[in-house]
């Protein structure tokens, strides 16, 4: 059947990435020249055993974008494979 055919199997996730950091219903405080700059954190998998190799995250709705931080916690297996989720996290600033 179609299924049986690559172009529909479904072998692979796509990449998931949630943010931690900010919490729901936290509130950052913004403001004058004096205001430090915040850690975006978060956690991200892309399944398949591959590897995580970036993360970018937007604060103005796409039109830039900032690359952050990964935090490794595994070894790739003997096949080259990566099974866990990988932690991020970027530094942005609050008086942007």
């Amino acid at each position: 059947g179609w299924w049986y055919k690559p172009d529909f199997i479904i072998n692979d996730l796509n990449i998931n990435s949630a943010v931690a950091r900010p919490w729901h219903d936290e509130v950052l405080m913004l403001g004058g020249s004096g205001s430090q700059p915040y850690t975006v954190r978060g956690y991200a998998y892309a399944g398949g055993g591959k590897k995580i190799i970036r993360v970018e995250i937007s604060l103005d709705q796409g039109k830039s974008w900032r690359l952050a931080e990964i935090r490794r916690f595994e070894e790739p297996n003997e096949f080259g494979k990566y099974w866990c989720w990988v932690h991020w996290d970027i530094d942005v600033p609050t008086f942007d």
